[in-house]
């Protein structure tokens, strides 16, 4: 009941405030698992001295990183990001600790990849770059060992469910289409694609409005825009599985996205990846009847990278009218 309980939780409590207060907590009330967070960012303690976990801790200059995990006199800061890519790396690594303190590591734990350059600042700024995913699994090796007393096990199992729920770390299965649960295996990727989609000068989210699944259609919208334009587009990526054959699509709507709508509208166009078709409502870019053939039969990998690459050949082709 409590893994389900937080799983649910997650679903409500989803922003990275949520993540960071949920994340504190724990730490604070469980010895095993601050301990453990120390271990997974590779922080030198000393042992002979207490430890504890500070919410929002104050630095000189007024930056308030998400977390310090302080250890006498010594201070690590780490920042948790899920969707924004804002990361503080210099504004951290100039900030000075309180007197008496010093700083002695940074870490930085997000959802997704960081981009090139990115990577080159955090390491110029010797910030210890993980993920969410990798912390569970780590947490998940601890467990298999019986790393926790019982109370607190129960408390991190549950905690796990809910990382992966605000973080959308989801197990994927090779998708048939032959059994109902692959819909539910082919809505975790695509939203994993969404969620993993980086373009420069551009910003994609999950969008979640109820008209996503319907009797005949099943997917995922998300938001789309170039960086500082306040106009936002929401395309749907999908599935359709009505009296025709099913096709993997994405819908353009001409509420939602209506300058792509007006671009396309009554233009005819095929390549080797995809087609266009239009009706009075929306403009759907259709995964080639045979890329659909060649996805249903391959492997797990191969499905990913046939939907990537739809995913990315449709935007390169939407982008100019954005």
């Amino acid at each position: 009941m409590l893994e389900r309980l937080f799983k649910d939780l997650g679903s409500r409590f989803s922003d990275e405030n949520d993540l960071s207060d949920l994340t504190w907590a724990l730490a604070k009330n469980s010895e095993t698992f601050l301990k453990s967070l120390v271990e997974f960012f590779n922080f030198h303690i000393d042992q002979e001295v207490p430890t504890e976990i500070i919410r929002e801790y104050p630095l000189k200059e007024g930056s308030r990183p998400d977390f310090a995990i302080v250890n006498g006199d010594v201070l690590f800061i780490i920042e948790n990001k899920i969707y924004d890519r804002n990361y503080h790396f210099d504004q951290y690594a100039k900030s000075s600790a309180p007197e008496g303190k010093k700083i002695g590591g940074f870490g930085i734990i997000v959802n997704h990849t960081i981009d090139n350059d990115s990577k080159r600042i955090a390491q110029e700024n010797k910030f210890k770059v993980v993920t969410w995913n990798s912390l569970c699994k780590f947490i998940e090796s601890r467990l298999a060992v019986k790393n926790f007393d019982t109370e607190s096990e129960n408390c991190v199992r549950a905690y796990l469910q809910y990382v992966k729920e605000v973080c959308s770390i989801m197990e994927i299965k090779k998708i048939c289409f032959d059994t109902l649960s692959s819909l539910f295996q082919f809505n975790r990727l695509i939203k994993k694609i969404i969620n993993e989609f980086q373009r420069d000068g551009f910003e994609c989210k999950l969008h979640k409005p109820s008209r996503a699944n319907g009797e005949s259609w099943s997917g995922q919208y998300f938001s789309l825009n170039r960086k500082g334009a306040k106009t936002v587009i929401y395309p749907f990526f999908g599935i359709y599985y009505g009296e025709e054959p099913p096709t993997i699509y994405f819908a353009f709507e001409k509420d939602w996205c209506r300058d792509i709508y007006l671009k396309y509208r009554g233009k005819k166009k095929e390549n080797d990846l995809y087609y266009i078709e239009v009706d009075d409502w929306e403009v759907s870019f259709c995964l080639d009847e045979d890329k659909f053939a060649e996805f249903r039969k391959a492997s797990l990998e191969k499905q990913e990278v046939i939907l990537k690459d739809f995913f990315n050949k449709v935007l390169d082709e939407i982008a100019q009218h954005i």
